[in-house]
């Protein structure tokens, strides 16, 4: 969650006022011995936003991946 908030215009360099903003992000770590496996979705519900202005942000991702300790 990020509030409600004043920012500067990316075209007129006039104060402007942005809307609050929720995403939702889910994670999964699970470690057996030296190897652990994880996941990531960020930005589950695809929310459009930009933060500062003129700058978007990412829509729905993921991330799968393990590490192993030697």
């Amino acid at each position: 969650y990020y509030g409600e908030h004043l920012d500067i215009d990316n075209k007129t360099f006039a104060t402007k006022s942005m809307p609050s903003t929720t995403t939702v992000d889910l994670s999964y770590n699970h470690t057996k011995g030296d190897l652990t496996m994880y996941g990531k979705f960020s930005n589950i519900t695809d929310v459009d936003y930009e933060r500062p202005d003129g700058y978007n942000q990412t829509g729905r991702t993921y991330t799968l991946g393990f590490k192993k300790v030697f």
